[in-house]
């Protein structure tokens, strides 16, 4: 500020550091200035105070968010005494067992959960998982595939997608077939005369 005020400079300065505001306080081509601020509610005024120097509200700040009294203190006492405590600590980290044991268990997929086709770049449904054998059995595109699970990678668990009470299986079915069945099921005539139609068709084949 000195260097620039000495080559004619006009300046606008703001800080928190307290020599700035002594040295604009004690030179007479220099004014200070403050923003009004309310303590109470931590919020600005909004209200610009000419020939006053703000204060730091940190500490106040600080407690008010309940911050320790032993930490206000410890940087209280550092305005005036700088020895800082630089003394190195060791902290091990602690061994989660939770954690080791969850990452041993094999990762097994349930009916409905949305997995990552890592070699397709594609999202599908897990039907099941094939027995004796690491594959699962998927759905896309309206067609049951077998991956290995290696080459899939879990999105979602099905209970992140779907109410307790659904019916997972209608994930798995055309839409003409679920209506179909769904008519079936209600006593639908129309749906009932289809079906003997069908079954006359095998019989004469």
């Amino acid at each position: 500020m000195e260097e620039f005020y000495q080559k004619g400079s006009i300046l606008i300065t703001t800080t928190h550091y307290g020599e700035i505001k002594r040295f604009a306080e004690l030179h007479p081509d220099f004014i200070t200035a403050a923003m009004d601020f309310d303590a109470e509610h931590l919020t600005p005024k909004y209200r610009l105070l000419i020939g006053q120097t703000g204060e730091s509200n940190a500490l106040w700040i600080a407690k008010k968010m309940a911050i320790s009294d032993q930490i206000l203190g410890k940087a209280q006492r550092y305005f005036s005494d700088r020895t800082y405590d630089l003394n190195k600590i060791s902290v091990k980290k602690k061994r989660n067992a939770k954690n080791e044991k969850s990452e041993t268990v094999e990762k097994n997929y349930y009916k409905g959960d949305k997995v990552f086709l890592l070699e397709k770049k594609i999202s599908a449904l897990v039907y099941q998982e094939i027995p004796l054998s690491e594959n699962v059995k998927v759905y896309l595109d309206g067609e049951f595939i077998e991956v290995p699970k290696r080459r899939i990678a879990l999105k979602f668990r099905a209970a992140e997608l779907y109410p307790a009470e659904y019916d997972l299986e209608t994930l798995f079915e055309d839409f003409h077939v679920r209506k179909e069945r769904r008519d079936i099921d209600r006593g639908s005539k129309k749906a009932q005369l289809k079906l003997r139609n069908e079954a006359l068709k095998r019989q004469q084949n």
